[in-house]
């Protein structure tokens, strides 16, 4: 194992895009540089001098293209370290204390964010259909081993899915708010 990557846990959800921002900045500024970002909030960072790093995330579903969607940012001297799970972490040296963005204007930003919302009202249904199956009467004989592993998978898949509900919407709201912040509404 590489002694100079260091491991980290740190959940942040999707409307938390800038505390996720500051905190990754304020890692590269005690010489702790992302490396890797994945799921589930966790990271790897590599051990470094520390430094002024700009990160700036972008939440993209599907590229058609994703080398020209890298090259604009390349050309602004953004770099990409990570990519999981459709956002994409970049970052950039800030230099004279000027402190870079890779959105330039405010529908750039909303625009992020609805893309998220998108993604959740997609998989919203999907959910609710799985919640649907599940809470149906299991089929068999009472007491049965078929009866007994459908109430054992029911009783595993409706609360996961059912927190999945809830989450799903209540981030949907908070990035709903983000963006008529973002709007001044």
């Amino acid at each position: 194992m590489n002694e100079n990557l260091i491991r980290k846990t740190k959940f942040f959800w999707p409307w938390q895009d800038q505390e996720e921002e500051a905190w990754l900045e304020e890692m590269s500024r005690q010489g702790l540089h992302l490396r890797q970002a994945r799921t589930l909030g966790r990271y790897v960072f590599e051990k470094g001098a520390p430094k002024a790093y700009a990160y700036r995330l972008d939440y993209q579903d599907s590229l058609k293209d994703e080398q020209h969607y890298l090259k604009i940012f390349e050309d602004s001297g953004w770099q990409r370290v990570a990519a999981p799970g459709g956002w994409h972490y970049f970052r950039q040296e800030i230099r004279e204390g000027q402190v870079p963005e890779i959105f330039s204007d405010t529908d750039t930003k909303i625009k992020k964010y609805e893309r998220v919302k998108t993604l959740l009202a997609s998989m919203l249904p999907i959910y609710v259909l799985v919640m649907v199956l599940n809470v149906s009467q299991p089929d068999g004989e009472l007491w049965g081993f078929r009866w007994w592993l459908q109430a054992c998978s029911s009783a595993v898949s409706i609360p996961f899915f059912g927190a999945a509900i809830v989450l799903s919407v209540i981030t949907w709201f908070k990035l709903d708010k983000r963006i008529r912040e973002l709007r001044g509404l």
